[in-house]
């Protein structure tokens, strides 16, 4: 059993912080466990130095070059750009990893593609392929389907 003096101290403690209190601070703290950013849930991380005009931008260009036609098409032209957003950034990310072990020891070459950090860049890098592909063939066969009706 905790004793008088353990109880105020446990007291005392949990007056002190109970983490950040600032908007500042918040949006620093929210990032926290963010890695790869792969799963985050905003689509654009200026806290990695991404532009939100720069997504704007490519946005703007993907939606002129798929040209959706109805609501359905453009969730799904959505989904592409923003995980073909997501896929470039684990591009950048690995480019990093391999720069940043190769300036420590220039001789670790495979050991870096065979590390646990760069297979869980892959991994998601493969789920979102997949997802990517997978809405690409949604909106071939809505195509398809389009052209038959006519």
């Amino acid at each position: 059993m905790r004793t008088f003096k353990q109880r105020l101290a446990s007291r005392k403690n949990g007056k002190l912080s109970h983490g950040p209190v600032t908007a500042q601070g918040k949006a620093i703290s929210c990032m926290n466990a963010v890695k790869y950013g792969a799963l985050a849930r905003d689509v654009v991380l200026p806290s990695i130095g991404e532009s939100a005009a720069e997504y704007a931008k490519f946005k703007r260009n993907m939606r002129a070059s798929f040209a959706p036609r109805d609501a359905m098409e453009k969730m799904i032209v959505s989904q592409i750009i923003d995980d073909r957003w997501r896929w470039a950034r684990l591009q950048g990310a690995q480019g990093q990893m391999c720069e940043a072990a190769l300036e420590r020891d220039p001789s670790v070459g495979l050991e870096i593609l065979m590390s646990k950090a760069f297979d869980g860049l892959r991994r998601y890098e493969t789920m979102l392929d997949r997802r990517i592909f997978r809405n690409l063939h949604t909106l071939i066969l809505r195509e398809r389907t389009q052209e038959r009706i006519k």
